[in-house]
């Protein structure tokens, strides 16, 4: 379910990504959401307990708990977390990500994903 649905935010990226600077900061904060499900369907896959959060560098750690490496280094993803919330309830200018950054960004994280996913439920 996680997968699918950092899939869906993906797209709702992709989407938002294409029509043009006016709807960027919502763009990133579909590709924060991505990137976030996608590292915690690999987590529950394992069956590692998913908690509510935005953190993607607990999520990192939580990776490397079990002994996963994350595909983004520390600071991909820091570049991304702003985008979990802060954006939306505050008016301070974020740093805007280039966008094929972004792109190149998500689909390696959800195509990472979903490989670990696929390859831990074949027999």
């Amino acid at each position: 379910m996680l997968l699918r649905i950092a899939q869906e935010d993906r797209k709702v990226f992709l989407l938002l990504a294409d029509q043009g600077s006016e709807f960027l900061r919502q763009a990133f904060f579909h590709a924060q959401q991505a990137v976030e499900k996608a590292l915690k369907a690999v987590l529950a896959s394992r069956g590692h307990p998913v908690r509510k959060t935005h953190d993607l560098m607990e999520l990192y750690g939580s990776l490397e708990s079990v002994g996963l490496s994350c595909p983004l280094a520390l600071d991909e993803l820091d570049q991304l977390s702003p985008y979990a919330a802060m954006f939306r309830y505050d008016d301070t200018d974020i740093p805007r990500l280039d966008m094929d950054v972004a792109r190149a960004t998500v689909a390696r994280t959800i195509e990472w994903a979903s490989a670990l996913i696929n390859e831990h439920d074949q027999p």
